[in-house]
């Protein structure tokens, strides 16, 4: 962790912030209900939360081109957590990756986002 000084009281800071976009689609066939898609996040939070010790989830929306140039729009779960850059360059990272690998195959889709941002700083209090 990022042992800096910042403005909680010297609490160390997690520097990165680590987003899984969950697919509502089961591949290019349609949607799936509404509570198959909350037990795919469910479960991607409870991942998460595992190996990083907490995870929050948003419900938005998403479009993207598929690989036979469909337009597809869905609505998604964010499932973010904080971390910092070791925890994805070890163990932690690799797991991540490997569950999205599977999920990915498991799910129908062409590809699942994963967003990393960088000096995000989040501190907990």
């Amino acid at each position: 962790m990022n042992t800096s000084t910042n403005l909680f009281n010297n609490k160390p800071a997690c520097t990165h912030s680590l987003i899984v976009y969950v697919p509502s689609t089961q591949g290019l066939a349609g949607s799936i209900t509404p509570e198959a898609h909350q037990a795919r996040t469910d479960y991607i939070s409870d991942y998460m939360t595992d190996l990083f010790d907490g995870a929050t989830t948003t419900d938005t929306s998403g479009k993207y081109k598929a690989n036979n140039g469909q337009k597809v729009t869905e609505p998604i779960n964010q499932v973010a957590t904080a971390c910092n850059w070791s925890d994805l360059q070890g163990d932690k990272g690799q797991a991540v990756s490997q569950l999205i690998t599977e999920k990915k195959t498991e799910w129908g889709q062409e590809s699942i986002a994963v967003e990393v941002i960088n000096n995000s700083n989040m501190y907990f209090v």
